[in-house]
This record gives structure tokens, C-alpha cells and sequence, in this order.
């Protein structure tokens, strides 16, 4: 194998001819470290890092071993590196040298491998390669703490001037390309460059004209920091140019160029790895001043932003009275963006904050989507209600057309003692408490009214990081089919068990979901469980899921599409789940209710009254809605074998449902005693502790395929 002489300003340096391998960087305690620009950039981006090795890369060692990924893999297996006596010739002269190939793993099998060549005859090129790459490690490390303190000029400065100094260079400049300006390069080699950096290569050097010309936005020539010059340099023979790419677009040009034809492959890694940083460093600062302008000023509408709720509440609460924060959601915003546009929702926001800042002299911000919010300084009880009355007509959206903006209200009364994110944080509780409570007045939060109690904020607030980080789980309960003992259904039941909510009993942890409103994106996650649990079942385990919902939900009077989305797009039917309902919830508002019950059951869902007989209603309210099920509350069941009446009642009931030609399922069968009772009465489903207590599905799946567990006496012989 052959090799050239490289670089011999800073350390033996060479090529090796036939290797996929262009450059060497200079040595570092007597080794060399080979870079090869077909593997990628180098891991860490320091002078002393290993090189990526790509699936196309054949190594080869001196003594012409071959040293392929085959042989890398058995070696990283080992542990052990490969290490080699042998010798280069370099220029017909013989140099001895030891070689060590030390691969490395990554997730994904051979990460690299670091290619090390000791040359053991000189030790002045041992300690001068030494002490290069320290004075580059260390050139890094200032401009990454430059860079932190997010001082880029200040750090692209020192960077430069060092550089100079360092490796003897006649020009640096840092080239900021922006729209106004047109930085010549190269003369013809700027598309070229362009071209290059964007498909990734970290690094292009050009042989260049002996008279170029560079245009400096933002550059450093003898020594100081100038702006809008033109920099003429003479006899410029090479140049290296690390291009500083954010988000895939060149935002400047790290430049440097020399009457040397020969750069040394350190210089390259020190200016590709200074873009990156640079790079990180502009798109960090990008993005905060984004989100910065984004807080101050809603860009879309033109408000001021959550960012002036915050300064402004934070004002008020430092003063002896306190202040009032008020959070208001459009609740026809969603209607208006999706008839009109998003620019014309936005007009539409803009003219309701505009009516509350006349009406009410308050500063209205934007602090969310299609929600307003503001800080009123008086402190008014009746801030909720003004901002009703203020909005209560219709609003122009455009020239001709005007929508109700049909808000809900949320408000904290906050006194000096309270800080600005429990007031914040109190004001959208009472926000969600509005918004279920949407045909109510508005509800106002204070220290006595969130929820009730603080206990209940907290609860309210854990619910809402479950349900945002998806820890809901599922759990089942089968039910019994009484006559054949054949597996027929299975009821979902939700449980917070890893969340904080895990001591808290369930059924408190609905009420406020429900009271908050979350009861509508819970609702529509255990709906997703049910319908992967389902698809993962196939043919084993119950005929039908049934999933609870709650007078809350079925106020929603979209709940059935989003539900029938949520089947089908996990590749289920919906007649393969039965929604359980309560019929104190479909008596609380019977128009509405019926809506959504039958276009839940047009969608092809069965349906049951949950409960049934725990209400003051009467089948007859209810016969015109399109239930296929009634489950019979468990009050009805206890007591029947001591208690003639409720015999009676409960056999009244089953006869009442079965005259309607309902399936009947009784809830609450603690003992065979039980089971045996109702199906005498003619029920068709049992449930309860008799047969299975709720559990994990894979549990309960086990459960519904083996029906061997109880069996019934016979009927003659009870």
C-alpha cells in the first residue's frame, strides 16, 4: 500500500492512495487520526474523535490485511482491539508504524472505528501533533461558552483571530447571507458551495484565482470587527469553507483562505464543527425571539399575547386589593374557522377583544385558540356577566356576515396572597366548570370556589396529566349468559392505577371530570382502549364491549361521529360494543339525549340503559328510543330472597323489559343463589362478583373463554 506526504507544518500526515480515505488529522500522543469524509462526520466533532464507519467501508492495514465489517463486528465482540506492526512508504522512504484498529458499537451494529497509526520515529512529530490538538480542544471549548452566552459575534471573533494565528492564515471572515445581501465567493464556485453544504458534505475546499474578491456582511480582516466591507485578498491559492446551515437553509459562511495550497484536514474539522455550533446557536436564538414575539403579540390576530395576562396579573396581585383574571372561550370559533378560514376566525377574535377592551376598559390578549383573556384591575363581581352582555349579539366575521360568539366564562378572584399561577390556574378550572355548565351562569373561582375545594383542583389537575400523557388503563367485568353459560359480554371499566389518582375511588374521580369537563377526552380514550382491545382479541373473548358515557357526553351532540371514527379507524365495527347510558342522564335533558341516542344507534352501536330502576322514570318515557339492552341496577336485586315485594318488583321490571323485547341483564349477582333467581325471572345476562370481579383484559379475556367455573343448579331443584 502506498502513501503520500500530507500535512508537515503540524505532525506526519498522509494519504493513503487506494483507501477510501482523504485527510489526516494531525497527531495526538503519537497517533494519527485518519479522516474518511464517505463515512460521515466525524463522532463529537473534536480533533480527537473516532470516525464513522459506513456499510461501504473496506480498511486496510499495512501489512495488506484486509479489514472488513465482518472482522470489525467478531472484534467488537472480543473487546479487543487489532493491532498491527508494519511499515508506510511515504515518498520511497520506509517509516515504521504500528497500527490499531479499535471499532466501536452503536444502536444499530458498528458505530465506527478509529483507524490509529503510531509512527515510532519521530517523537518531535509526537509531542508537536500533542500539543496542535490540545490548542484545538481548547479553541472549541472557548467558542462553545461563547456560544452559550449567546455572544456570536464576540465568539466568531475570537474564533477567527485565533485561527489566524494558529494556523497562519490571510483571511477570515464570518459571511452572514440574509435577503439584502449578496455575497460573492469564489468567484463561480457560491452555487457550487450552496449545493454542497445542503447535501451535507460538512466541509468544501476550493482551489481558487489569485485575485479574489469577497463581500463581507459581517467579517473580520486584520484583526477587526468590520461591516459592509469589501475585502480584496492577493495571491489567494485555497480556502476552506464551513457553511452554517439552520433548519436546511445557509444562514452565513465561516471563510478562511491562504496563499498555501495545503490545509490541514484540522483546520477542517475545527471550522465544520464552530458551523455546527453556530449553527445550534442561531436556531436557538430563532427560536426563543419566536417565542418571545409570540407571547407579547399574537401574530395571527395581532393581540397582545399570554405573555401580557401574566404581566398584568402580575401587577395587580401586588397591590393591596389583588386583581380579577378572566379567561374567555368562543365557543363558535371552531364553527366560524371551519365555514370561513382561519384569517377570518381571526378577524372574528379580534372584534370581540375589541368590544371588551371599549365596553369593559381592559386590555384583551390572546392566550389561546379561540380563547381571550384579560386582567381586570377594578376587581368587579359582576365581570362575568358583563362580558356575557357584551358579547351577547352578533359579531361581523366579514363585510355582511356576523356569527354569536356564544362565550363561557372563567374567573378567579385573586387577592395579593395568591401567585399568579395558582390565579391563572384557578381561573381556566372555573373555565371548564363553564363550559360544561354552558347554559348556566358563569362560574366564578375563588379561594372557596374551585371545584369545591383545593383537594379537588389538585385532583382535577392530576386528571388532566393523565389524560394528557395517555396513563389511562382499562379494566373488564364479564357478564354470563344464563342459559347455555356461553360467554356473550364484557363491560370496560376505567382505573387510574398509574397515576396519582390511584387512591382516589373511581367513581369521585369521574364526578370531577365530569364537573371539569375532561370527562369528554377521557370518555374518547377508553373508547380507543375498548376498540384496540377489541381488534387484538379477534375471535376469542366476548361478543360485545360495552363502555360507559355520561350525562356530560351525551350533551355532546358529536359524540357519535367521533366515536364511530375511533372504531373503525382501529379496523372494528360498532356493532361489536354496546354504550351503556343511565337513564337519569337521558331524563335530564330528553330532546338532546334522544339526538344522540339515535344517531348512535344509526351508526350501528347497541345501546343499554344503565341503572335501570335506580331512576324515577318510566319505560314509557322511554320506549321510543332505540335501546337494545336494560340493565337492571343492583338495588333491585338485593334482598330478593328474603323480601316479597322486591321479589316482585324485580320480576315486574323483567317483565317490563322483556315486553319491549329487551335483552335483560341484572347487575349485582353476588351467589349462585342470586343467578338462579333472576334466570327463573327470565333475565338473560347476569353480572357481578357470582361470576367475576373486574380485572386486567387478559384476565378477563381467559374468563369469557372458560365458562366451566360456576354452573348453576337446576332450575327444579331451587
Amino acid at each position: 500500500m502506498q502513501a503520500r506526504e500530507g500535512l508537515t507544518e503540524h505532525g506526519r500526515a498522509v494519504i493513503l492512495e487506494g483507501m477510501d480515505c482523504a485527510a489526516a488529522i494531525t497527531d495526538l500522543d503519537g497517533r494519527v487520526r485518519w479522516l474518511n469524509p464517505a463515512a460521515g462526520r466525524l463522532l463529537g466533532r473534536t480533533p480527537a474523535s473516532f470516525l464513522a464507519l459506513d456499510a461501504r467501508a473496506q480498511w486496510a492495514i499495512p501489512d495488506r490485511t484486509p479489514l472488513d465489517r465482518a472482522r470489525l463486528v467478531r472484534t467488537i465482540a472480543a473487546g479487543q482491539p487489532i493491532v498491527v506492526d508494519g511499515s508506510l512508504s511515504i515518498d520511497g522512504r520506509t517509516v515504521p508504524v504500528t497500527v490499531d484498529v479499535r471499532p466501536f458499537a452503536a444502536e444499530d451494529g458498528i458505530g465506527g472505528a478509529a483507524l490509529v497509526i503510531t509512527d515510532r520515529s519521530s517523537d518531535a512529530q509526537r509531542e508537536q501533533g500533542v500539543q496542535e490538538a490540545r490548542a484545538g480542544q481548547q479553541l472549541i471549548g472557548d467558542l462553545s461558552r461563547h456560544l452559550l452566552e449567546e455572544d456570536l459575534a464576540g465568539g466568531l471573533l475570537d474564533l477567527l483571530e485565533r485561527l489566524r494565528q494558529m494556523v497562519g492564515v490571510d483571511a477570515a471572515a464570518w459571511l452572514r447571507i440574509d435577503e439584502s445581501s449578496v455575497v460573492e465567493v469564489l468567484g463561480d464556485h457560491m452555487a457550487e458551495l450552496r449545493g454542497a453544504a445542503l447535501s451535507g458534505l460538512p466541509w468544501c475546499a476550493r482551489a481558487v484565482e489569485e485575485r479574489t474578491t469577497v463581500h463581507v456582511v459581517d467579517g473580520l480582516t486584520d484583526g477587526r470587527f468590520d461591516t459592509g466591507r469589501e475585502m480584496k485578498v492577493l495571491g489567494l491559492r485555497s480556502a476552506v469553507i464551513a457553511p452554517v446551515v439552520v433548519d436546511g437553509v445557509i444562514r452565513s459562511l465561516l471563510f478562511v483562505g491562504s496563499t498555501n495550497a495545503s490545509w490541514d484536514a484540522h483546520l477542517v474539522n475545527l471550522l465544520d464543527t464552530a458551523a455546527d455550533l453556530i449553527g445550534s446557536a442561531v436556531a436557538r436564538q430563532q427560536h426563543d425571539e419566536n417565542l418571545r414575539q409570540q407571547l407579547v403579540t399574537d401574530i395571527e390576530t395581532g393581540l397582545p399575547g399570554a405573555a401580557v395576562v401574566d404581566l398584568a396579573l402580575g401587577s395587580a396581585l401586588r397591590s393591596p386589593s389583588g386583581g380579577t383574571v378572566v379567561i374567555v372561550r368562543l365557543r363558535r370559533y371552531d364553527d366560524v374557522a371551519a365555514a370561513y378560514g382561519g384569517r377570518q376566525a381571526a378577524q372574528f377574535l379580534t372584534v370581540c377583544a375589541q368590544q371588551l377592551d371599549d365596553a369593559l376598559g381592559v386590555t384583551t390578549c390572546r392566550v389561546g385558540t379561540g380563547e381571550l383573556g384579560f386582567v381586570d384591575m377594578a376587581g368587579r363581581a359582576d365581570i362575568g356577566d358583563l362580558v356575557h352582555a357584551t358579547l351577547a349579539g352578533p359579531l361581523p366575521v366579514r363585510d355582511g356576515l356576523r356569527a354569536l360568539a356564544d362565550p363561557v366564562v372563567g374567573v378567579c378572584q385573586a387577592s395579593r396572597h395568591t401567585t399568579a399561577a395558582a390565579a391563572l390556574t384557578r381561573a381556566r378550572a372555573a373555565l371548564a366548570v363553564a363550559a360544561v355548565r354552558a347554559d348556566d351562569p358563569p362560574v366564578p373561582a375563588s379561594e372557596s370556589l374551585v371545584l369545591d375545594t383545593a383537594q379537588e383542583l389538585g385532583r382535577a389537575l392530576a386528571l388532566e396529566e393523565a389524560i394528557a400523557d395517555r396513563r389511562i388503563v382499562i379494566h373488564t367485568q364479564a357478564g354470563r349468559r344464563l342459559t347455555d353459560r356461553a360467554p356473550r359480554w364484557a363491560e370496560v371499566l376505567v382505573r387510574f392505577s398509574d397515576t396519582d389518582l390511584a387512591d382516589i375511588p373511581v367513581q369521585e374521580v369521574i364526578a370531577t371530570a365530569e364537573r371539569t369537563g375532561a370527562i369528554h377526552q377521557l370518555g374518547l380514550q377508553v373508547m380507543r382502549a375498548a376498540a384496540l382491545l377489541r381488534q387484538r382479541l379477534g375471535d376469542l373473548g366476548p361478543e360485545l364491549l360495552s363502555i360507559n358515557l355520561s350525562a356530560v357526553q351525551i350533551r355532546s351532540e358529536d359524540l357519535p361521529e367521533k366515536l364511530e371514527k375511533i372504531v373503525r379507524r382501529v379496523g372494528c365495527a360498532p356493532a361489536q360494543f354496546a354504550l351503556e347510558l343511565t337513564e337519569t342522564a337521558i331524563m335530564h335533558d330528553l330532546d338532546r339525549a334522544g339526538r344522540v341516542v339515535h344517531a348512535l344507534a344509526d351508526a350501528g352501536f347497541t345501546l343499554m340503559i344503565d341503572d335501570f330502576g335506580a331512576g324515577t322514570s318510566t319505560i314509557r318515557k322511554l320506549v321510543d328510543l332505540p335501546f337494545d339492552v336494560l340493565k337492571i341496577d343492583r338495588g333491585l336485586v338485593a334482598g330478593i330472597h328474603t323480601d316479597p315485594r322486591r321479589h316482585r318488583l324485580l320480576a315486574s321490571t323483567i317483565d317490563l323489559g322483556l315486553g319491549q323485547d329487551k335483552l335483560i341483564v341484572v347487575e349485582g349477582i353476588e351467589t349462585p343463589d342470586d343467578a338462579a333467581a333472576v334466570a327463573r325471572l327470565g333475565a338473560d345476562i347476569a353480572q357481578g362478583y357470582c361470576f367475576s370481579r373486574p380485572c386486567p383484559p387478559e384476565i378477563g379475556v381467559l374468563e369469557c373463554a372458560d365458562w366451566s367455573v360456576w354452573k348453576p343448579p337446576p332450575l327444579e331443584d331451587q
